[in-house]
């Protein structure tokens, strides 16, 4: 039942009667010195927060007759190494392995259909994960700072990865992106530094907010037949709304007609030290060039808006030539200690 033995931090070994079929929310939570668990097929889910805190398990068995497992189920079980997730789970809880700073690799079945936030966030030595086919979700903040993570093996029948699932990966130096992709979530990749280049396939049809921030690509490629997207002059652009949506360290911006929108954080953290808009650029969106190391930029004639923050805190920009009179929301030069 509901915390049956919480906090019982003498209790070392535990073996579930074959009567139980679910273990209760917070069952066993706390239990600091509990090595070994033994659980019976009998068991169809471990609830919330059943091994939360368990700081010296080190591996455990889950039954395949175990289809869910609950809500920071295992979240702080800092020893725990090991772990094998049965072929037939169809659920992962929010955090259900948050914080398990010792789990090295995990594969996640094809039959999972549900992944809640933050299953393996803060996992410091995970460093290899794999899903099976029939898998169609990488959730949100999945792998969030797992910083050891190198590699990842995406089953082609994935569709989408969510927002912040692989933020803070600083060892992820590739990631083969499945055929059957559709949707890319905000932040996805962010401040990946070891990831360099990556390539987009032509299923993707949909990518959210600022799925690159702070990650530093040096290149990007879209498939040939993909109609949403496209690479010109390294800078991925989305067709329907003529976007410049990212920019890779050694982009530059186009000049072609079919180019006129400068996106939220399209060059934010980019290198370039100096910048002169084309004029078939109208717009230059939030936060677009923040946090950038531009020393003096140009804008002209044709620019009719400037968003919020748009070159916020370029420590080194000292000259802004603007040659317009564009509608401006606030904060465009802030924190910009080096503008006269």
């Amino acid at each position: 039942g509901y915390a049956a033995f919480l906090r019982c931090r003498s209790l070392k070994s535990i073996t579930i009667p074959e009567s139980v079929t679910e273990t209760g929310n917070s069952a066993f939570s706390c239990c600091s010195s509990l090595e070994n668990i033994t659980i019976p097929e009998s068991v169809t889910e471990i609830e919330n927060g059943t091994f939360g805190g368990c700081t010296s398990l080190k591996s455990i068995t889950i039954p395949d007759s175990v289809t869910r497992i609950g809500e920071k189920a295992f979240v702080n079980c800092t020893s725990l190494s090991s772990v094998e997730l049965p072929q037939g789970i169809v659920h992962l809880g929010e955090g259900a392995f948050e914080n398990c700073r010792s789990l090295q690799s995990i594969v996640i079945p094809g039959s999972v259909t549900t992944v809640q936030p933050s299953v393996f966030k803060n996992c410091k030595l995970l460093s290899y994960v794999s899903f099976g086919d029939g898998s169609t979700t990488v959730g949100s903040n999945m792998f969030f700072d797992c910083e050891n993570l190198d590699t990842v093996i995406l089953a082609d029948t994935i569709t989408s990865i969510k927002e912040n699932a692989f933020t803070g990966c600083n060892s992820l130096k590739s990631i083969d992106l499945p055929r059957s992709l559709t949707s890319l979530g905000a932040l996805a990749f962010a401040n990946c530094p070891s990831l360099k280049s990556i390539h987009l396939p032509t299923s993707l049809a949909k990518i959210e907010q600022s799925p690159f921030r702070m990650t530093q690509l040096e290149s990007i490629t879209v498939d040939k037949d993909n109609p949403n997207f496209y690479v010109l002059n390294n800078c991925l652009i989305e067709s329907a709304t003529k976007t410049i949506l990212y920019a890779c360290t050694t982009s530059s911006i186009p000049t072609d007609k079919n180019v006129n929108i400068i996106g939220q954080d399209a060059f934010a953290f980019s290198p370039l030290k100096s910048i002169r808009i084309p004029d078939n650029i109208t717009k230059i969106s939030t936060y677009a060039f923040s946090y950038s190391t531009l020393e003096d930029i140009y804008i002209p004639p044709s620019v009719e808006f400037i968003g919020a923050n748009a070159f916020y805190s370029c420590k080194s920009l000292h000259t802004a030539s603007i040659d317009c009179s564009p509608s401006l929301e606030d904060g465009i030069f802030g924190e910009c200690s080096a503008l006269k």
